[in-house]
């Protein structure tokens, strides 16, 4: 009795499994029908004869004659084993693309032509279906390194990719479609050089819809390497120009003393300006090289003599693919404030940043400068070196949205160790742009600043400052020219100092900016 109740219940168990199981695959029987569907089945999938597909004659076709004697003359050439380009039907819906193919099955469906249905929802299981294709004993190579290739860019395996596109251009060399992707894939994974001499060798041979698809890709990859212009103007009001305490006393050895006027924070107004370009040109594979000149600064009507300028050269190298980017790129800065020399600083920036998937990328940062003050007493306290890292993660969530959080190291040695410090922080940030046009941005940031020495004339302590800046951003697509959008902004900082009397403050700015993409 217990053997029988047992079995019972094991026939129960394979009986639920079996609902989610996949069926056990079996060779399609390619004489039983002309047309499949692939259906997706647990991880893999399983192919299922159509038992009467909706064909009809080619002669019933109107309007698409010149499409039409390209797919025929296409479609002979490849059931008489010749070589032939796979197809692209593209066009709104109702424009005869499902009817043309229907048409073919049922033209050369005698002849060995079979048409098999994948619906985009069951992309996932494709390796499943070109495998069992692959182990067909008449599959053709060609088409399966195609269809291979195929998956594996949208797979971001362009190494892959690549290498099998070039192996069927090889093999054939007078196949222009493939010869196109191949340049396309090229281009992708940021090997433009590579990328041009394929599309400028397959351009020819393409339908003049796909030549002006091969221009575009063409002058993408000299925009790509041209100057890019950086412009950036912007209305900017500040309740604390100074960056001054906000304490009216401060309290030292139990006296108190009340701080002038003009030691407290000053309010101001001006413009914010930037203008430069920079460059990447290609050297061949994924090697580039970067150049940029950029300058910037603020001018206040009102207190001139916290007017900032700044100019910045830089010139390194880059290696960039469909999913990886590095730069290591050299330095020089120099700085003004309030119309006189302030400060240059030279070093090296490294950049890292890497695609996980579809959805998230990582980002590495590293760098180091050389600071040097121009005016003698400062430069005995302030001239020295910053070592600084950072790292982000980026999620592309879905509806456009973008969302990132990060955190960031420095260390600022000085030759007054009292003004030395590490900082180490955290930030937030997420954009969207809605579907009416309307955009936001905004970043939130929270850091602490732990000076390296006590000191030594009031407080004979180490200072430690927490910092917290929020930043907010606002536009709409339907005001902009030319491609200028303005934005509305607002940024806030506040820093809690144990020193309050002379660090403690809060700065509050709204300004109007106006930004274009070139």
């Amino acid at each position: 009795m217990k053997l029988a109740k047992f079995l019972r219940q094991a026939a129960s168990v394979l009986r639920r499994l079996d609902a989610w199981l996949p069926p056990e695959a079996i060779a399609p029987d390619w004489q039983a029908s002309i047309a499949y569907r692939w259906t997706k089945a647990g991880n893999a999938g399983v192919l299922q004869g159509l038992p009467r597909p909706h064909t009809f004659p080619l002669a019933r076709l109107a309007a698409v004659n010149s499409q039409m004697a390209r797919l025929v003359r296409n479609t002979e050439q490849f059931l008489a084993g010749r070589p032939a380009n796979n197809v692209l039907l593209t066009g709104a819906r109702g424009t005869g693309k499902s009817s043309l193919v229907k048409a073919l099955l049922h033209e050369y469906a005698e002849r060995g032509l079979r048409l098999i249905e994948v619906d985009k929802n069951d992309l996932a299981t494709l390796p499943a279906l070109l495998e069992r294709y692959h182990a067909e004993p008449q599959h053709d190579p060609t088409l399966y390194d195609y269809a291979l290739g195929a998956l594996r860019r949208s797979q971001l395996r362009h190494n892959e990719a690549t290498a099998l596109y070039r192996g069927i251009v090889q093999r054939q060399p007078e196949l222009a479609y493939p010869r196109f992707d191949l340049g396309v894939m090229l281009f992708e994974d940021k090997q433009y050089n590579e990328a041009k001499r394929e599309l400028e060798r397959a351009k020819p041979d393409l339908s003049p819809a796909m030549q002006a698809v091969a221009e575009r890709y063409l002058a993408a990859i000299a925009q790509a390497q041209n100057w890019q212009p950086e412009m950036s103007l912007q209305y900017e009001t500040t309740d604390n120009v100074n960056n001054a305490a906000d304490a009216r006393e401060i309290e030292i050895n139990g006296r108190i003393w009340r701080k002038t006027e003009e030691s407290l924070p000053q309010s101001a107004q001006g413009l914010r300006y930037g203008l430069g370009v920079e460059r990447e040109r290609n050297l061949g594979g994924h090697h580039f090289i970067y150049g940029r000149v950029h300058g910037d600064g603020v001018a206040y009507w009102d207190k001139h003599e916290y007017d900032e300028q700044s100019v910045n050269i830089a010139l390194g190298y880059k290696n960039r693919t469909v999913k990886r980017a590095l730069g290591i790129v050299p330095f020089f800065e120099q700085n003004w404030l309030g119309g006189s020399r302030y400060s240059h600083n030279a070093g090296v920036q490294v950049d890292f940043s890497h695609q996980l998937g579809k959805r998230w990328r990582v980002m590495l940062n590293a760098g180091y400068v050389a600071k040097r003050y121009d005016e003698p007493s400062t430069a005995q306290r302030y001239n020295g070196k910053m070592p600084l890292a950072s790292a982000t993660l980026m999620y592309y969530a879905p509806q456009n949205w973008l969302l990132y959080g990060g955190v960031d190291w420095s260390h600022d040695i000085t030759q007054d160790a009292e003004q030395a410090s590490v900082r180490k922080g955290v930030r937030l940030g997420m954009a969207k742009t809605f579907a009416n046009g309307l955009g936001l941005r905004t970043h939130l940031r929270y850091a602490r600043r732990t000076f390296d020495k006590a000191g030594t004339l009031v407080y004979l302590y180490p200072r430690q400052d927490d910092e917290y800046q929020a930043n907010v951003s606002l536009w709409h697509d339907k005001l902009s020219w030319k491609g200028f959008t303005p934005h509305v902004n607002f940024r806030y900082l506040a820093i809690d100092s144990n020193m309050k009397g002379f660090y403690s403050r809060k700065n509050a700015q709204w300004f109007l900016s106006v930004e274009r993409g070139f």
